[in-house]
């Protein structure tokens, strides 16, 4: 048998390693939601078996979002100084735990193990887009949409799977939210070869750190995140409560949201590698924030037996959205480490701001109208927040520029 030469093999190495940090990314973006989404299905029978009141269950819901932008100030410095794989192993491994321990005790651990959750699946959100733009800048679109759509796939999954894994192996709400750990363990073995395949030059970004506070164009991207990261959450709380006010059942405001899943789990990946293959994005982001704008408006204003045609477009306008935004950290981006560092921005004000704000303001909104066509008004103020800021995050400029409106700093 004829022996390859020495550049072969070196190629097909190379292939190997890249398709293997694929399958990684991809399965750990599976990873980043079912922890969180997978609550909401049981959480009732949580309350009920631990006594807990309407205010505690919300606390146990938020925290997790909580977590992620708490994090988002320290990931970029904690990866300079352990290096981006170590960090991300490390993370993996506490989520397996939080996700584990959440079901082995009382009150006590179900909170703990929340907060490690949240907590590790901050980080992870925040380096994966430099992991993205460090290894493949020439296809930030096609990993960022392999990435979001196991993201959404992972959030479907779970909201679906949960109660029927819990049936089937103990039918207690312990189990139903200790099976997710699973998932966990296998991401965390599938990324554990990240710390020998990768460059050990690649182990500690080096660089200049731009002070992004200051930075426009970085403004922008965060403001576009925000916004329709403010929307997807208000639709995740508030969204079943709308049709059953409008005298859906549960199960069928259920299907919709599931819908709504899967239909952004195709938007989340065509969107994004559609997106990147042009140097101005700006049509891109402004088109899906309408889009999702339209969805939402939709179920609170049409027929109820036209919702499904609504759920399809909040989900390709969300998941569009959702994609294009985190596609826009690597884009925006001159290097891994300036990607890290705008998406621990990025998210810190995001998952703060869109987790808590949005669906907090709407429940205000709610409460004070007694109904959802006032909430429709503030659906309207934050899509026009995102679509004045994708059109200023989707031009073909860097944050590593000096001057962010200096034509001389385009790609």
């Amino acid at each position: 048998m004829t022996q390859l030469a020495a550049p072969q093999r070196r190629s097909i190495a190379r292939y190997a390693a890249a398709g293997w940090t694929i399958a990684a990314i991809v399965l750990i973006g599976f990873n980043l939601r079912p922890s969180v989404s997978g609550l909401g299905p049981i959480l009732r029978e949580i309350s009920h078996a631990l006594d807990f009141s309407p205010a505690v269950a919300g606390i146990l819901t938020t925290a997790p979002v909580i977590c992620f932008g708490l994090v988002g100030p320290f990931a970029p410095g904690l990866a300079h100084r352990l290096g981006t794989e170590r960090l991300i192993l490390f993370c993996l491994a506490s989520l397996t735990v939080g996700t584990a321990i959440r079901g082995l005790g009382g009150t006590e651990l179900l909170f703990v193990g929340m907060a490690v959750v949240g907590l590790s699946i901050g980080v992870i959100n925040i380096l994966l887009p430099s992991i993205i733009k460090q290894d493949f800048p020439k296809r930030i679109g096609a990993l960022t949409g392999f990435y979001t759509s196991a993201l959404c796939a992972g959030a479907a999954a779970s909201a679906l799977l949960t109660p029927p894994f819990e049936r089937a192996i103990g039918g207690t709400w312990r189990w139903g939210l200790g099976i997710w750990a699973v998932p966990a363990v296998l991401a965390f073995l599938l990324w554990l070869p990240q710390l020998a395949l990768r460059r050990a030059t690649n182990r500690r970004q080096s660089g200049l750190r731009h002070d992004l506070w200051r930075n426009a164009l970085a403004w922008q991207v965060t403001a576009y995140i925000t916004a329709l990261t403010s929307l997807a959450y208000t639709m995740f709380a508030w969204g079943p409560a709308m049709l059953q006010d409008r005298g859906m059942s549960v199960d069928g405001s259920s299907q919709q949201m599931a819908l709504c899943f899967i239909v952004q789990a195709f938007s989340g990946f065509f969107v994004p590698l559609w997106a990147a293959r042009r140097r101005d994005q700006r049509g891109y982001a402004m088109v899906s924030a309408v889009i999702a704008l339209v969805g939402l408006l939709g179920w609170v204003f049409a027929p109820i037996s036209t919702i499904a045609f609504w759920s399809l477009l909040a989900g390709i306008g969300q998941g569009g959205a959702f994609g294009l935004a985190l596609a826009l950290i690597g884009l925006r981006s001159g290097n891994g480490e300036s990607a890290a560092q705008l998406s621990g921005m990025a998210q810190t004000i995001c998952y703060i701001v869109g987790g808590l704000i949005g669906p907090f303001a709407v429940g205000l909104v709610h409460q004070w109208s007694g109904g959802w066509p006032a909430v429709a008004i503030l659906f309207v103020a934050i899509a026009a927040i995102g679509i004045w800021a994708g059109w200023g995050a989707g031009r073909p400029l860097t944050v590593d520029a000096v001057d962010v409106g200096d034509s001389s700093e385009q790609k």
